[in-house]
C-alpha cells in the first residue's frame, strides 16, 4: 500500500569548501540522448510551481581556433606562395608561352667564389670602370667594375656565354650588353635583374635618355649574297629598355656604325654595301642620306655633342673602302697577328679587282663616273635618287669603279645636313701603303664581327670627348703600327697613341673611352707578343682563338704624356669605358 507521506527532494551535498558547487544532474532516462535531454521539457509535481533546472552552458565555439589558425597559416605560407609565384611568372616570361627555337634566357648570375667585392652603391657620381675580363682565352669573357684606378673590383656577371660591347646606362645604374646565343641582355650595375630584352642582337648602343636601346641583328639576304657576299645583311633595330624579345622594331638594312643624335630622334650609321652614310628617324623609321661632296665614302658617322655636326672615317674611293673588307675571312680571323700586311695587300689587291669588274659590268659605270642610287628595303632594290628619303628603307649608291689613285683615310667633320665638309686629321700613311691595315680593323671591330667565339676586342668608331672639343680615332702609323689618334678640333697637332709616339712601347691600343673630366683616354692594350700564360689553342671551324694575344686596360694621361696600366692580373681584359656609378 502506498504511502501517502510526502517526501522532500534532497539537498545537493557539499563535498568542498566551495558554496557554488553544481548539484547533481539527474539520471537520464532509458532512451534519450544529452541533446535530447537538453532540449526536453521539464516535468513538475503535482501542486507544485515551475520546476527549476540549472541552464547547461554551450561547448566553446571552435570558430575561434580555426580563424587563429588559419590567420597563422596565412601570414606564414602567404609569402612562400607569391615567391613561387613571382619565379613562375619569371621562367615562363609572364606565363606566356616562349618559342621552341628560341633561346632561353640567362639564369641570374652568382659572384665566383673568392673573387667578390661588396658591390658600389648607386650614387650620382659617376667614376666607375666598366670592362671585359677572363682569366685566359678559353675562357668566356665576364662584367667587371672598379674604380677609376682599377681597384675594389666586382664580378657583374658569371654565365658560361662569351660577353662583347659593354656599355653603361646614362644614369650608371644598369649595363646592357651582347651574350653569345643570348642576344642583347640588361644586368643591375649590383649583378642582379639579368635578363634578355632581344634574342640574336649585338652591338648595343643606348639612347641619351636611356629609355631604349638600338642594336644590330643579322639576318639572311634575299639575294643569298648580302653585301659582302657573305650571305646576310645587318639590320638596325631599336627597342624599349622594359620590353620583351621579338618587341624591337626594324629600322634600317644594310647598317653598321649606329650612333645615336643628342636628342634621341635620330641615330646615325653607313652602309657597309656602299660606304654611304645616312641618319634614320627613330619615330618613323624614314631614312636620309648624308650627301658629301667629292665623292666620300664614309664609315661610322658620330654626333658631336652639341649634335650639330658629325665626325666620320672618310675615303676618296668608297669602292676600295668596301672592296677591301673580305668580312668571310675577317670574321674567321685575329685582328692582331693572324693578317700579316703582305697577306692583306694581297686580299685587298684581289677582291679589288672582282669588285671593280662586278661594278663596272652590273652598273655600267666608268671610272670616275657619278654613282646611281638604289633604295633597299628589306633586301628589295628599286631606284632612287641622289639624297632622297624613304620610310623604313636605306637608299644606298652602287660602286663606283675604283680610280687609280692609292687608298687613305682620313677623320673628317661634316654637318648634318652634309654642308661645311672639312678634314681634320690623315689616319695613315699616305698612299695607305698598299696593306690596308685600316680597312683590316674596321672588318674586325665588334660591330662587324657578331660571332663571339671570336671575341672581338674593340669598337672601331670615333670617340667624342666630353667637352666635344677632342675627337679619339683608329689610327695607323708608317711601318703598320696600329692605335689611336686623339684629335682636337681647333686645328692643333693631335696627340697619337702608337709605339714610337710620346714614348710609347709596343702594342697596339684600340676601343677608347674618355674619363668624365676629358684628362684621360682609357683603351685595350694588346701586347707585341703573347703573354707567358697564353696557351695557343687548336683552332676549329669556327674558333678564332689562335694568334690571339692577352689584353689590358691601360689609360693615356693627356696631360702628363704618361701612360699607365690599370690591371696588374695577368688576364684578358678588353673594353675598357667609364662612366658607372659612384661607389
Amino acid at each position: 500500500m502506498p504511502s501517502d507521506k510526502k517526501t522532500t527532494p534532497e539537498r545537493p551535498r557539499r563535498t568542498g569548501p566551495g558554496i557554488n558547487q553544481r548539484p547533481a544532474r539527474p539520471a537520464a532516462k532509458p532512451g534519450l540522448s544529452e541533446n535530447a535531454r537538453s532540449s526536453a521539457p521539464l516535468s513538475q509535481p503535482p501542486g507544485k510551481g515551475p520546476a527549476h533546472r540549472e541552464p547547461v552552458r554551450p561547448a566553446r565555439s571552435s570558430w575561434k581556433t580555426i580563424w587563429e589558425n588559419v590567420g597563422w597559416g596565412l601570414v606564414i605560407g602567404l609569402p612562400v606562395i607569391l615567391v613561387i609565384l613571382a619565379i613562375m611568372w619569371r621562367a615562363t616570361n609572364g606565363f606566356t608561352a616562349t618559342p621552341n627555337s628560341a633561346p632561353l634566357p640567362t639564369p641570374i648570375p652568382t659572384v665566383t667564389a673568392g673573387a667578390y667585392v661588396a658591390p658600389p652603391a648607386a650614387g650620382t657620381n659617376k667614376d666607375r670602370l666598366l670592362y671585359l675580363q677572363s682569366p685566359n682565352l678559353q675562357t668566356p669573357m665576364q662584367l667587371y667594375t672598379a674604380n677609376l684606378d682599377g681597384s675594389n673590383p666586382f664580378q657583374v656577371t658569371n654565365s658560361v656565354q662569351n660577353k662583347a660591347a659593354p656599355a653603361w646606362s646614362p644614369d650608371g645604374k644598369q649595363i646592357v650588353f651582347t651574350a653569345d646565343n643570348a642576344g642583347i641582355q640588361l644586368v643591375n650595375f649590383d649583378g642582379s635583374g639579368l635578363h634578355t630584352v632581344a634574342y640574336n642582337g649585338y652591338s648595343p648602343v643606348w639612347s641619351p635618355d636611356g629609355k631604349q636601346i638600338a642594336f644590330l641583328k643579322n639576318l639572311p639576304a634575299p639575294d643569298g649574297q648580302g653585301p659582302d657576299g657573305i650571305g646576310i645583311i645587318r639590320v638596325l633595330f631599336v627597342t624599349n629598355v622594359n620590353a620583351r624579345p621579338g618587341e624591337e622594331r626594324q629600322l634600317a638594312s644594310d647598317a653598321l656604325g649606329h650612333n645615336w643624335s643628342p636628342d634621341g630622334k635620330q641615330i646615325a650609321f653607313f652602309s657597309l654595301r656602299n660606304a654611304v652614310m645616312f641618319t634614320v628617324d627613330v619615330a618613323t623609321a624614314k631614312a636620309t642620306q648624308i650627301s658629301l661632296s667629292q665623292k666620300l665614302g664614309g664609315w661610322y658617322p658620330t654626333f658631336s655633342p652639341d649634335g650639330n655636326s658629325l665626325v666620320f672615317y672618310g675615303n676618296p674611293n668608297p669602292s676600295v673602302m668596301v672592296s677591301a673588307l673580305d668580312l668571310s675571312v675577317a670574321a674567321n680571323s685575329s685582328p692582331d697577328t693572324s693578317l700579316t700586311p703582305t697577306a692583306a695587300a694581297t686580299t685587298a689587291a684581289a677582291t679589288t679587282a672582282a669588285a671593280t669588274t662586278a661594278a663596272a659590268t652590273s652598273a655600267g659605270t666608268t671610272p670616275g663616273a657619278t654613282p646611281s642610287v638604289s633604295a633597299t628595303v628589306a633586301g628589295t632594290t628599286t631606284p632612287g635618287t641622289p639624297g632622297a628619303t624613304t620610310a623604313g628603307a636605306t637608299v644606298v649608291p652602287t660602286a663606283t669603279a675604283v680610280p687609280s689613285a692609292p687608298s687613305q683615310h682620313s677623320l673628317y667633320m661634316v654637318n648634318r645636313d652634309g654642308s661645311n665638309l672639312k678634314k681634320l686629321q690623315d689616319l695613315e700613311p699616305i698612299g695607305g701603303g698598299g696593306k690596308f691595315r685600316f680597312n683590316y680593323y674596321i672588318a674586325t671591330s665588334v660591330d662587324v664581327v657578331s660571332v663571339l667565339s671570336s671575341r672581338p676586342s674593340f669598337k672601331a668608331a670615333p670617340v667624342f670627348s666630353p667637352d666635344g672639343k677632342s675627337v679619339s680615332a683608329l689610327y695607323v702609323d708608317q711601318g703598320d703600327k696600329i692605335g689611336l689618334a686623339v684629335v682636337r678640333l681647333d686645328g692643333s697637332p693631335a696627340t697619337l697613341l702608337v709605339e714610337g709616339q710620346n714614348n710609347l712601347p709596343a702594342g697596339i691600343r684600340l676601343n677608347p673611352s674618355f674619363t668624365a673630366d676629358g684628362s684621360r683616354l682609357l683603351y685595350t692594350y694588346t701586347p707585341p707578343t703573347p703573354a707567358p700564360t697564353a696557351a695557343t689553342p687548336t683552332p676549329g671551324p669556327s674558333s678564332t682563338l689562335a694568334n690571339q694575344q692577352l689584353k689590358e686596360g691601360r689609360y693615356f694621361d693627356l696631360g702628363a704624356k704618361t701612360e699607365k696600366s690599370l690591371f696588374t692580373t695577368k688576364a684578358d681584359t678588353t673594353f675598357v669605358s667609364f662612366g658607372g656609378v659612384n661607389k
